[in-house]
């Protein structure tokens, strides 16, 4: 995700941005931890995975949302937006 799509933000929209999209990460990683704990026992029981069958696989989902992310905090750094930290 470029970071000009951040980059009209102010930093309060960024804040909220950022908490969003947060919530859209995290939210995803524990859909994709049911399918994968889900794959487990379908493989077991009957040789197949099953998230892959109903859609369930938010891979690429996830890793969307995750680079969604990564632009906010290089645009809310770049702005220097307080209570932001420097960048490790």
């Amino acid at each position: 995700m470029p970071d000009t799509a951040y980059a009209s933000l102010t930093c309060p929209q960024l804040e909220e941005a950022e908490l969003k999209q947060g919530d859209e990460v995290s939210g995803l990683y524990n859909s994709q931890r049911r399918a994968h704990k889900t794959d487990t026992w379908t493989v077991l029981a009957v040789g197949v995975p099953l998230s892959g069958m109903l859609d369930e696989d938010k891979q690429e989902h996830l890793a969307r949302a995750k680079g969604k992310l990564d632009a906010i905090h290089r645009v809310l750094h770049a702005k220097v937006c307080p209570g932001i930290s420097a960048p490790e």
